[in-house]
């Protein structure tokens, strides 16, 4: 009802967020949810219930299934990521607008990120002294990275003390989102 205790129509709608996993390593349902944001939950849903009475959270949705990562089949050929979708329905807007008034809307997930990065590291028994070898302790090591988005992108190894490695890394996002 507006001010003057009209029945105003609704126009339910409902926000569906296509989840795709582009990184190599599984995403468990149980350790991710999704969040909407740009929009208070009081302004689209009455009292945490949308317009058929279900109750409606826009905050930490669980996934309904487990998204497979990207793998590659024995001749090389990329086998993409597992596919899924979160519903949040049927939202209206709940008070009286005097136009169109547009809402920007961002989804957001939250889950367990994982990467695999390789380096060869300097291991001797007693790291503070000088002595010619085959590797050499305090230096910037070569990194090798699996395909993910994230990267580290540089691995420093120095001396901590006779028995103490200490480990650098720099970690960078080279995809996008």
């Amino acid at each position: 009802k507006n001010s003057a205790g009209v029945v105003m129509p609704t126009f339910p709608f409902d926000i569906v967020v296509l989840l795709g996993n582009v990184g190599e390593f599984d995403v468990s349902k149980a350790g991710a949810a999704v969040t909407i944001s740009g929009l208070s939950a009081s302004d689209f849903l009455k009292g945490g219930k949308n317009t058929k009475g279900g109750a409606v959270s826009l905050i930490g949705v669980p996934l309904t299934e487990d998204l497979n990562g990207v793998k590659k089949d024995p001749e090389g050929n990329k086998i993409p990521g597992g596919t899924t979708d979160v519903w949040f329905r049927q939202l209206a807007y709940q008070k009286e607008l005097q136009g169109n008034n547009p809402f920007p809307v961002q989804a957001d997930i939250c889950y367990t990120y994982q990467t695999k990065a390789q380096t060869d590291m300097c291991i001797r028994k007693d790291l503070t002294k000088s002595v010619s070898g085959v590797c050499q302790i305090a230096a910037q090591k070569q990194v090798f990275n699996s395909g993910a988005p994230v990267h580290v992108i540089a691995a420093k190894e120095s001396v901590a003390g006779k028995n103490k490695v200490l480990l650098t890394f720099n970690v960078k996002s080279v995809g996008s989102g």
